[in-house]
């Protein structure tokens, strides 16, 4: 409990999730006083496929440890022709995890380094001015020289400051206990040929799958529950058992306006920085909670600075690689299926490759389309 007196800290973290602790830990590993405010009592649930892409692994400091569900080694794509089913195959491509203990494991890490974290707290009031931050919580109020909003994609506090201009699409999940597992061991599938406007996912979990599905472009939406359960009869699993069935918003689309002002920062879904071919999204809350605290750090004393490295070291890369990706998105996610159809006719296994490619961080998309004129006059078509 913060009290009556208002607490001075040098950072104030809104949102426990990976992009908000990573900031925290970047920041205090380098001396300075956190504090990590979440609306949630901790640990809390967090809806969500767990897949940890290995290029994500990497950015994970080696000192943390977490809990692992299980290593997907393979990677698999298919349309609904046969012919058009791709898999690749390489040492733990995808880490899967249940996100509420690796997100707990993230704050326990944070903790030891003399983060204070303080859950069940409902912010209600932010003052930014030239020097500070006041927030004013359920729980008192603290003032922060720097305020880093990592509220997820369900932000609302820092919409008083950004204007709400990401893309917001549904996805649903859920668990999946069967006796086939077998057939998906040590595997994340990729269905393209599911939802239109789409894709289903199959990942091994352990002792059970993540099935979903997620919409990827703006249009009118199916009923995804509906969709859902068309998809568990295909895969044979209608008699299945079946839990944590829920659906969760994932932002496609960055925020347009610079993601730092008045000494608030945005980070990880907050800013909108998903991965528009895949949803993924933890690669770029981990590498933009890190560049966050690492801009801070560095230049604590020069907000401006501070401002200028988050902004052009960090934000301004991660965003040219989601410029090329919303266009190769374009293609695998029109509404006639025509155009994906001949990308994976012409580039199925060599896009399976480049994919794994990408999950290992050995490739980025921008460099993937320079490679392929084919696929590059395709974009440029649409």
């Amino acid at each position: 409990m913060m009290g009556s007196k208002t607490i001075s800290v040098d950072v104030i973290v809104i949102g426990a999730g990976p992009a908000g602790i990573m900031s925290a830990i970047a920041c205090a590993e380098k001396g300075l006083s956190i504090a990590v405010l979440e609306k949630s009592e901790l640990p809390r649930r967090k809806v969500c496929a767990g897949g940890l892409v290995k290029r994500a692994v990497n950015l994970i400091p080696k000192d943390i440890s977490f809990p692992v569900e299980q290593q997907c080694h393979t990677i698999a794509m298919q349309t609904n022709d046969p012919e058009m089913a791709f898999t690749q195959k390489r040492d733990n491509l995808i880490t899967m995890v249940c996100r509420n203990s690796f997100d707990y494991a993230l704050i326990q890490h944070a903790k030891r380094l003399g983060v204070q974290i303080y859950d069940k707290t409902q912010v209600k009031v932010i003052k930014p001015s030239a020097s500070s931050v006041h927030v004013h919580s359920n729980h008192g109020d603290i003032e922060g020289k720097y305020v880093v909003f990592a509220e997820g994609a369900m932000a609302t506090l820092s919409n008083q400051f950004w204007k709400e201009d990401r893309l917001l699409l549904p996805a649903l999940e859920a668990d999946v206990y069967v006796d086939k597992q077998h057939a998906f061991q040590d595997q994340a599938m990729f269905d393209f040929g599911i939802v239109q406007g789409g894709y289903a996912w199959v990942f091994s979990k352990g002792d059970h799958l993540s099935v979903g599905l997620s919409m990827m472009r703006p249009q009118q939406s199916p009923n995804l529950q509906n969709c859902l359960d068309a998809y568990l009869e295909k895969l044979g699993f209608q008699d299945a058992r079946i839990t944590n069935r829920k659906g969760f918003i994932i932002p496609l689309s960055p925020r347009k306006q610079p993601m730092m002002k008045q000494r608030m920062l945005l980070v990880g879904d907050t800013a909108g920085l998903a991965d528009p071919v895949t949803a993924e999204g933890l690669t770029h809350a981990i590498q933009s909670g890190l560049g966050a605290g690492n801009a801070i750090t560095k230049h604590f004393k020069q907000p401006n600075q501070v401002a200028n490295m988050y902004q052009q070291d960090v934000i301004e890369p991660i965003l040219q690689e989601l410029k090329v990706a919303r266009l190769i998105a374009k293609v695998i996610y029109h509404p006639n299926s025509r155009w994906r159809n001949m990308i994976f006719k012409h580039y199925g296994h060599r896009l399976c490759r480049g994919m794994a490619d990408l999950i290992e961080g050995k490739r980025d998309y921008t460099s993937s389309v320079k490679k392929h004129p084919f696929l590059h006059a395709i974009i440029k078509s649409l």
